[in-house]
């Protein structure tokens, strides 16, 4: 009996000491790891992950916690993307982002297994990266641009600021913009209809950038269009500075970026919200979904950003109405942030973005429709009374009706009085 109670009393001590040791023993918690691959250099472009970063952080993950992100950069160095999109898949990482083409390109050729998370990229069924939008396929989801519909808004657009425009230069690089593209022969097909000949001027690489401007100088060009492209977008300064001097009204594609840099105008989606929600998909990845299972997102909110300055600027000195009448930047704060109405006064005209057939098109295959008008029945009304400027019309925003009643469109009006934005200002 002594023998036996001083045997259980052994065997509780030793399984207390034991206890301990095997906890310490247990491995930590495995850390996802996230890739960014990205065709700039570390310096450039910070915002829009910081923007990814801040929607992990609403999902609950926190860099340095419980989740990890390895960078690496090609420096504007093409055939690099390659070799580093190579080293991800090495390091074994959970997911990749890529935030265009020619990266979502690299990441495809380097992992057919690794989950890849695409933000800002352009038509991705055409580029061959998914079998389609609603069934992606593959290892490759995120969002996506389609420019087929946008290139016909933004010629729109550029010829309601320089009405007098009948030659529109086209800066365009073909590694993306091929001419037997859709977007393309859609482009030329609405340039006969307003009676403009396009001018479509390609680059290889930066270093023609002055003599493609000295070519159009030479055409006479009138306006100018830039096509969405990853180094255009990387020497956006420099581009806009090179529009000045040529004395260029320029529409910069989707990005506002270039409105920031000085650029007269801009109109697309946020490529900083399109960031921020590529972390839902991370985040849906990490917990067990496959990128096939996920369909691909297409923005449903539109900006048209405008550079008054700008805009005050070229009219002087071309004498273009239209660029003389864009409004002044005192607009009322409207409900909702980032959002703006227009200042009182001013006439009432139906917006082209609704009796258009292009505006139905983009309703229908951009996904705006949710987004024109609160109701269906209040479509008509909002889209005829969502205009006030005389000489150009504006994609539709959210402001309010003499009735003091909210009118829905398809995303707010920025206007820049200079360097920064006025995104959500004050009364005046």
């Amino acid at each position: 009996m002594w023998y036996s109670a001083v045997g259980c009393l052994i065997t509780l001590a030793l399984s207390m000491l034991v206890a301990p040791l095997a906890a310490v023993a247990q491995p930590p918690a495995k850390v996802p790891r996230i890739g960014w691959l990205s065709l700039a250099a570390p310096s450039a472009n910070l915002y829009l992950l910081d923007a990814f970063r801040q929607g992990l952080r609403e999902l609950g993950w926190v860099e340095g916690q419980n989740i990890a992100i390895e960078s690496r950069y090609a420096e504007e160095k093409l055939d690099r993307l390659f070799d580093l999109a190579a080293e991800l898949v090495r390091l074994k990482v959970d997911v990749i982002l890529v935030g265009n083409a020619f990266a979502a390109r690299a990441a495809q050729q380097a992992t057919t297994e690794l989950p890849i998370v695409m933000a800002g990229v352009g038509d991705v069924v055409r580029l061959g990266l998914v079998a389609s939008l609603a069934r992606p396929g593959g290892n490759i989801t995120g969002l996506s641009e389609q420019y087929t519909d946008l290139v016909l808004k933004w010629l729109e657009l550029l010829k309601e600021a320089v009405p007098q425009a009948s030659r529109v230069g086209v800066l365009t690089m073909s590694t993306l913009w091929s001419v037997q593209g859709t977007s393309w022969q859609a482009l030329q097909q609405a340039a006969k209809t307003m009676r403009v000949t396009l001018q479509r001027v390609e680059v290889r690489d930066p270093s023609e950038f002055e003599s493609a401007f000295a070519g159009m100088t030479q055409e006479h060009c009138e306006a100018l269009m830039v096509l969405p492209h990853p180094i255009f977008f990387r020497h956006r300064t420099r581009l806009v500075a090179l529009a000045a001097e040529s004395q260029l009204p320029t529409i910069w594609g989707p990005f506002k970026e270039f409105v920031d840099a000085g650029g007269l105008m801009a109109y697309g989606p946020s490529l900083r919200d399109q960031f921020r929600r590529a972390a839902y998909f991370v985040d849906k990845i990490l917990k067990g979904a496959t990128p096939a299972d996920l369909p691909v997102e297409q923005p449903t909110k539109f900006e048209l950003a405008l550079n008054r300055k700008t805009a005050q600027v070229l009219g002087r000195i071309r004498k273009i109405k239209g660029l003389l009448a864009l409004p002044r930047p005192h607009l009322a704060s409207a409900p909702g942030a980032g959002e703006a109405v227009p200042a009182e006064g001013g006439e009432r005209r139906r917006d082209a973005l609704g009796d258009s057939r292009l505006g139905k098109s983009m309703a229908t295959q951009e996904g705006i429709g949710a987004a024109v008008c609160a109701t269906p029945s209040r479509r008509a009304q909002s889209l005829r009374d969502l205009l006030r400027w005389r000489q150009l019309r504006r994609p539709s925003h959210r402001w309010l009706g003499e009735d003091g009643q909210a009118r829905w469109g398809v995303g707010p009006l920025q206007v820049s009085d200079g360097g920064g934005f006025c995104g959500s200002p004050r009364p005046a």
